[in-house]
């Protein structure tokens, strides 16, 4: 029992002595976080516009589309990739395989629900962007808020919820009971 005191002391003891040392880098960390949130839209942008930076998105979105709606969508779902990408560095996962991983990251070990829509939304891109460029006739210029992408793209994806929804068969009554 000695031995389990001691290792719990000696633990106790250096957390102490590294307690500013990992506070810095909490500190550094939160900067580094507000900094790529602060900077992504300029980055959704770039890529918009074909700066090779952002060669990623393209790869997997294809260029941005030139009319307004698709455009908002296409930076929406870029705009989430980025998030997810940015993210990615700060949470332990599984490493990436497969185009999805080594685009978005490993795929978390745990909280896999964030990770699992962007995943969806990049699944889904080549039909949002479709949709968008036939019925979202919202915006009469390329836009550069992300609230209005973001807006763009939920519009979108209630489109393609509903129609999965109509695609889904009615649950069957098999008229059993258990006779409890």
């Amino acid at each position: 029992m000695d031995g389990h005191r001691q290792a719990a002391a000696r633990y106790t003891q250096a957390l102490e002595r590294t307690a500013p040392q990992r506070q810095e880098l909490d500190r550094r960390g939160r900067e580094l976080a507000d900094a790529l949130t602060e900077t992504r839209p300029d980055r959704v942008l770039a890529a918009a516009c074909g700066d090779p930076a952002g060669k990623h998105l393209e790869t997997v979105l294809g260029p941005a589309p030139c009319d307004p709606g698709s455009w908002a969508v296409w930076c929406a779902i870029a705009n989430e990739i980025e998030a997810q990408r940015d993210r990615a560095s700060r949470i332990p996962g599984r490493a990436g395989t497969g185009q999805l991983g080594r685009l978005l990251g490993g795929r978390p070990t745990y909280t896999t629900k964030e990770w699992d829509r962007v995943a969806g939304l990049v699944n889904d891109a080549p039909a949002l962007l479709e949709i968008a460029s036939t019925n979202d006739r919202s915006a009469d210029a390329l836009i550069e808020d992300p609230r209005l992408w973001r807006a763009a793209l939920d519009r979108n994806v209630k489109v393609i919820d509903a129609a999965r929804a109509a695609l889904e068969p009615e649950p069957v009554d098999v008229g059993m009971e258990l006779g409890w």
